[in-house]
């Protein structure tokens, strides 16, 4: 199997580094803290090269790479696929590497899948002969109850791809082969209430949340989708009451953190979200710059959502271009967050008393 020495000496002794305008004086800095094995500020160089640059693919592999050597498994893959979703497959090494990181995560059926597509891209790459190696681990040992765990875990990748494509119906028969094999799974759970609620199936979701709750009590993701599903049906009041009840959760994985900041957005509890903005792990988050926009511009620092605004949109945030606009009106009313959009038309009865097993 392939260290992850290896990886990171192989990729700038084999990839042709042009030179660029924009970011390549932090990219060859980081170049060189990188051969001096200084991978902390390595990484903090590419970080400032992708950021001034974030169109060269190449920077974000340096980087990637880096992440690995590490220990940032995680963070890596998700550069790497930012990288194939842009760039479609022209840069195959980037699934070599993913398959690689995936093997230290122990996720060993997704470390197939890349491998292979790797060698099917590039079978004269810099890599084929680790890439054979690892593909061969996977003949000789195969894995029938990890597989199939990692194969739930491909199913649910999936569906989660498909849920923020809108292609939400598509995404319920993945979820439930993904709970036929890990019932336990909570977040498949939850993104299951949440397809049920954007296919107008809201019984059925608000029935899953309480089924959630009831063998996961406190569940982070659960009480969130009820607060997102009582405000999309008009009961304020309800979705205030579980607003109250997020407000008092303090998230430790940055995941959770992001997700809470969105659902309070969500149903305008814009002094909470203003609060939490002074947490500066969260301040470089590109999902949160339209989030925080509009918290700020709601609690009157109209100057700091003006120019988060821009960061959004800048990050090719399509509806921060639209907020931008209303802001500019001062159309207060029409300056929100909305993290849901569903296929079946919504039923807004303010207030009313909601007819759910959780009112």
């Amino acid at each position: 199997m392939m260290r992850k020495k290896q990886a990171s000496n192989k990729i700038h002794s084999n990839v042709v580094i042009p030179f660029y305008r924009s970011g390549d004086y932090f990219f060859h800095k980081g170049l060189a803290a990188f051969q001096d094995k200084r991978l902390s500020r390595a990484a903090k160089l590419f970080e400032r090269a992708v950021k001034l640059t974030e169109t060269e693919p190449i920077f974000k592999i340096q980087l990637a790479a880096v992440l690995t050597e590490l220990g940032e498994y995680e963070r890596s893959n998700e550069l790497l696929h930012q990288i194939i979703e842009t760039n479609n497959d022209e840069h195959p090494v980037c699934h070599f590497f993913i398959a690689n990181n995936e093997v230290f995560l122990g996720h060993f059926f997704q470390a197939e899948k890349h491998v292979t597509r790797y060698l099917a891209l590039e079978p004269e790459g810099a890599f084929v002969d680790d890439a054979k190696e690892l593909a061969e681990l996977f003949e000789e040992d195969p894995l029938d109850e990890e597989e199939k765990e990692e194969e739930s875990l491909n199913n649910h990748e999936n569906a989660w791809i498909l849920l923020t494509e809108g292609n939400v119906r598509e995404a319920i028969p993945l979820l439930k082969k993904v709970l036929d094999i890990q019932p336990e799974n909570w977040a498949a759970q939850n993104h299951l209430a949440e397809a049920f609620f954007r296919t107008g199936q809201e019984q059925l979701a608000f029935d899953k949340c309480e089924e959630i709750l009831e063998s996961d009590q406190g569940n982070l993701l659960a009480l969130c989708n009820i607060a997102v599903f009582h405000y999309q049906l008009g009961y304020t009041t309800k979705a205030n009451q579980f607003g109250e009840i997020l407000k008092k959760i303090q998230p430790i994985h940055h995941d959770s953190k992001i997700r809470l900041l969105h659902v309070l957005c969500h149903i305008g509890a814009y002094e909470e979200v203003a609060v939490r903005k002074k947490d500066h792990t969260l301040l470089k988050e590109h999902s949160l710059f339209h989030c925080f926009a509009v918290a700020d511009y709601h609690v009157g620092n109209v100057e700091s959502a003006i120019d988060l605004m821009k960061e959004a949109i800048s990050n090719g945030d399509k509806k921060a271009e639209t907020c931008m606009t209303k802001m500019e009106r001062g159309e207060s009313d029409s300056v929100f967050f909305s993290m849901m959009e569903r296929e079946a038309g919504l039923s807004m009865l303010v207030d009313n008393q909601p007819e759910t097993p959780l009112g």
